[in-house]
């Protein structure tokens, strides 16, 4: 099968702290769209960034290529060993990640309270990953992604067998996302 490929989100932009929250938000939620009809792209990181460890899960249950943009010689194993599995295989969902049912209409980078939760599947379970993103939002007025002020509040996910669309229903377990 042959499809396109196209970026479901704006630049990885290392030197703006309020942009990685929103990234992962904007390429979940443009995944429920694009997906459909595009093969898509979450864009690179990098491994030695302080927010490298978000964007590698994010990339890992968001079925995407997951490539870094390190300079050569310039890496951190210990992010990049989380995404290649003991036998040599790359940690990768086989469809497209998305928001699970329940985050589809909260804002979890703002909102005071919801986590973003991404579910997938490979070839052998289902994935699922939750992110606390409540520290950043798009500033329309200065077109610009802005940090919140305050501290980032803790939030609650809810997480069950049930967010994997297409596995049998489960008891859900509760973590609290401030302790991840």
């Amino acid at each position: 099968q042959t499809t396109s490929v196209a970026r479901a989100s704006d630049d990885f932009w290392p030197r703006d702290p309020a942009s990685h929250t929103l990234h992962i938000a904007n390429v979940a939620y443009t995944s429920v769209f694009l997906a459909e009809i595009v093969t898509l792209d979450w864009d690179m990181f990098q491994s030695k960034h302080p927010s490298a460890m978000l964007h590698a899960v994010a990339r890992a249950v968001g079925g995407c290529a997951v490539y870094v943009s390190d300079n050569p010689g310039n890496h951190n194993p210990e992010v990049l060993k989380r995404l290649v599995l003991p036998d040599g295989s790359v940690y990768r969902g086989l469809l497209p990640g998305r928001p699970t049912r329940d985050c589809l209409f909260v804002d979890p980078t703002r909102d005071g309270t919801s986590a973003l939760k991404i579910w997938n599947r490979n070839r052998h379970t289902g994935l699922l990953a939750a992110f606390n993103l409540q520290s950043s939002s798009w500033d329309p007025v200065h077109r610009r992604s802005r940090l919140l002020q305050g501290r980032v509040p803790a939030v609650v996910a809810l997480l069950s067998p049930r967010d994997v669309e297409g596995f049998v229903d489960g008891p859900a377990s509760k973590v609290d996302m401030s302790k991840v």
